[in-house]
């Protein structure tokens, strides 16, 4: 028998503090009642049973051998809760399609240089998207033979199958045309048969009740692997062909709705037109500037909320609802408290991603980590915002970068280096003009964000019609 507890009473830090979760006490409980035993003799020999009411699940012990790892994560063994579709009947994927493992080879098999033979991994599906991205690409020597089902053909399905993230474990990409690239080992193609629309199963391949069946296949796993079989038993709503190519044709429709707001949002760059006879000056001469805290932070509420750099978003801090927080004294918090107007500018990053700066303009009591510096501003002699949205274009990233230092997959740009940084200044009705321009600018394009996801939530609602499940679409 198998019980399940999320929480044991303490945090997973180093120094294992206390919180209130804790489901050992309920467990215990859950073993000593009587009806445990009562659900137990219920049990089939070749069936688990799950009482949805209570975290236990108790697994047949030929069950548990079946397996040859012998795995004793009871999720594994907890029967999927799928609903067959009310319209059209259920039937396994694997009797619809094929799958395909990916091709493996030595390390010394690697090119470090480009040639014909081109491999995609697990970086080549963007996660949110379902897309491919060719950014990154491994080669292998070009004398190396593979075999040509293993290159990737018009309507197959892109697989990960094994990572060292769940999150990535099961997510696919669909393959619109023949592509010269091969999938690597840890990665597979779904194929299918004339029966069904390859489309149509890529977007069941997408909805929340995959989402759940890979979750429960994996579930309490170390080595994140997909099995072909496990994969091929998922099981799925057959609508007739026509229908099927109704249903792609409307989230296809849905879906380069969203592929457009996408494409505004990455190519929107705030630009300031600079007017030669402005006088240029030093940040070090209008802002003072202050490093944050090199504290341990906690994820249980006690203290203030701390900003760290993942928190500046598109110019902004955004205080994204999972944030750290800062236990502080009084004397320390005040130091270190945000006032709106502060600007905060990442310091140390990848050389990408340095430099990422955001306004502060949230009610409440916050304050900032050590990798971000804190720019207080002379308002008498520039705008907050207007300083904020030139640090944010792509000509002052680029000087600023330039005052990087860089380690080992680490860049840093220090507070005496960020104050050598020129800023244009005009005068402060010609600023406050800008400002108000670009405002108007992201706002237009900020309505980007809520069309993505009007267009997602319709996605959702639409898978779960086809599965006959509203809750697909919460």
């Amino acid at each position: 028998m198998f019980v399940k507890v999320e929480n044991d009473g303490f945090d997973l830090g180093a120094q294992r503090r206390p919180i209130e979760k804790n489901g050992l006490p309920e467990a215990l409980k859950v073993l000593n009642e009587r009806k445990v035993k009562e659900a137990m003799q219920t049990v089939h020999n070749e069936e688990a049973y799950a009482d949805k009411k209570n975290p236990f699940l108790t697994v047949p012990r030929k069950r548990l051998l079946e397996s040859p790892d012998v795995n004793l994560s009871g999720d594994r063994y907890r029967p999927a809760d799928i609903r067959a579709s009310g319209k059209w009947p259920m039937v396994k994927l694997g009797e619809v399609c094929e799958f395909l493992r990916g091709v493996t080879y030595d390390k010394s098999d690697e090119s470090s240089v480009p040639t014909t033979v081109a491999v995609l991994r697990a970086n080549n599906i963007n996660l949110r998207s379902h897309t491919l991205d060719l950014g990154k690409i491994k080669y292998l020597r070009g004398d190396i033979k593979l075999p040509a089902e293993k290159r990737l053909k018009k309507g197959d399905i892109f697989i990960c199958t094994a990572s060292g993230s769940k999150d990535h474990l099961g997510k696919v990409a669909f393959i619109n045309r023949d592509l010269a690239y091969y999938f690597g080992g840890f990665m597979g193609a779904i194929r299918c048969k004339d029966l069904v629309a390859p489309q149509y199963i890529f977007n069941l391949l997408t909805s929340t009740t995959y989402d759940f069946f890979i979750q429960g296949l994996t579930a309490g796993v170390n080595i994140n692997n997909l099995k072909g079989s496990d994969l091929l038993s998922f099981e799925i709503p057959l609508p007739p062909p026509e229908e099927q190519e109704r249903i792609v044709a409307e989230l296809e429709g849905y879906r380069k709705v969203i592929e457009g707001a996408r494409q505004i949002l990455s190519s929107y760059k705030p630009t300031i037109r600079i007017d030669p006879k402005w006088p240029n000056c030093r940040i070090g001469d209008i802002a003072t500037m202050q490093y944050g805290l090199s504290i341990a932070l906690n994820t249980h509420g006690k203290g203030y909320r701390t900003f760290r750099m993942n928190e500046l978003v598109d110019g902004m801090a955004f205080d994204s609802g999972g944030m750290k927080y800062a236990d502080l004294r009084m004397e320390e918090f005040n130091k270190h408290r945000l006032v709106k107007g502060d600007i905060l500018f990442n310091r140390t990053n990848s050389f990408e991603h340095v430099g990422r700066t955001g306004i502060f303009g949230l009610d409440g009591e916050y304050v900032f980590a050590s990798y971000l510096v804190r720019l207080t501003v002379e308002r008498d002699k520039i705008v907050p915002m207007f300083l904020n949205r030139w640090m944010n274009t792509d000509e002052f990233q680029s000087i600023a970068k330039t005052y990087a230092s860089r380690a080992i997959g680490q860049a840093n740009i220090s507070a005496s280096k960020l104050a050598q940084c020129a800023v244009p200044v005009p005068p402060l009705d010609v600023q406050r003009r800008i400002v108000a321009e670009l405002e108007a600018e992201r706002k237009l394009v900020e309505g980007n964000r809520a069309l993505i996801a009007r267009m997602e939530a319709k996605i959702r609602a639409k898978l779960a019609d086809v599965w006959g499940d509203s809750d697909d679409a919460a």
